[in-house]
């Protein structure tokens, strides 16, 4: 039997059996549930097979009239989520490019595509922390062991803080670096994180001096699977002192034996990359494509290029 696919606005989305799919789905990430949805997109609409089987969130905009998807800030990887792996992905796409014929869209790890949609390939590393941080360490490259027993020597105080102290760590140290995140990002960003805080989805991790200098924090989101690297943010003195390997070690630790993925949340920056390496991370890539299948002229237009 054909399944029924139908596309619909987020206003008329059943939440609690959208984010039922998702967390009942073996690839089900945060970036795909409602709230993280309603708080980070202009506007969106759901994809949904049957009464909820399989559903695929389609962010959009518009430009001359013409609906097309964008790259989100704050959201790494979309696609679909399926409570099975029968799923047509041919059906899915068809709905998806009757929808939006012009933009660009990230897939998430276990969505498979055919190769003519002409994909790009993009960097994500996760870490197992169900096993005792011992045997995460044993895959340290050594300077890893390095950095962190030189932290140790600064006695620093790893501890929880207040859920915004990273979001203004890292607006204050690269906002004027990412100059594709806008201040209207930021807000709403602020906003999920503070949804999510108050669902016990996020909590925040700091590392100080003896003198209490903020040196590194970071921003986790939690869903029943993972623990999201949102933001990591270390100071030009917090790099000299290794903070943030003692950070990110002291994270794993709290949370060791648990069921859960470290995500890294990337990265395609080579430098970034590098340092996630170093903890012999699993390699998790997932694709993006870019398309144009407007009719002539519109046809002529550029599709959006990755920032």
């Amino acid at each position: 039997m054909q399944p029924q696919i139908n596309i619909i606005p987020a206003y008329k989305i059943d939440k609690q059996k959208w984010d039922d799919c998702i967390q009942q789905s073996s690839n089900g990430l945060i970036y795909a549930t409602t709230h993280y949805l309603d708080n980070m997109t202009d506007n969106w609409h759901g994809i949904v097979v049957n009464d909820y089987d399989c559903v695929m969130p389609v962010p959009w905009r518009k430009k001359l009239g013409i609906r097309y998807s964008y790259d989100v800030p704050f959201i790494q990887q979309l696609g679909w989520f399926s409570k099975d792996q029968s799923i047509n992905e041919n059906l899915l796409l068809n709905a998806f490019f009757q929808f939006v014929k012009y933009g660009d869209y990230a897939f998430n790890f276990s969505n498979k595509l055919l190769a003519e949609n002409k994909l790009t390939q993009h960097h994500n590393y996760i870490l197992d922390l169900s096993s005792p941080y011992e045997n995460l360490e044993k895959k340290f490259n050594p300077d890893v062991r390095t950095y962190r027993k030189n932290a140790l020597k600064y006695h620093f105080s790893y501890t929880a803080c207040h859920i915004m102290e990273p979001v203004n760590l890292h607006i204050e140290l690269y906002q004027s670096q990412l100059k594709h995140i806008t201040a209207e990002d930021y807000r709403k960003f602020k906003s999920l994180t503070l949804v999510l805080d108050k669902n016990a989805k996020a909590f925040a991790r700091k590392v100080i001096s003896n003198s209490g200098e903020l040196l590194s924090a970071v921003l986790v989101f939690k869903d029943s699977g993972r623990l999201y690297n949102i933001m990591n943010s270390t100071t030009a003195t917090g790099k000299k002192m290794d903070a943030n390997y003692f950070l990110l070690t002291e994270l794993w630790k709290e949370f060791e034996h648990e069921k859960l993925l470290f995500d890294f949340e990337g990265s395609d920056v080579p430098g970034i990359q590098k340092f996630y390496k170093k903890f012999g991370p699993q390699h998790q890539p997932y694709s993006r494509i870019y398309f144009n299948k407007l009719s002539f002229p519109l046809s002529m237009l550029n599709a959006p290029k990755p920032v």
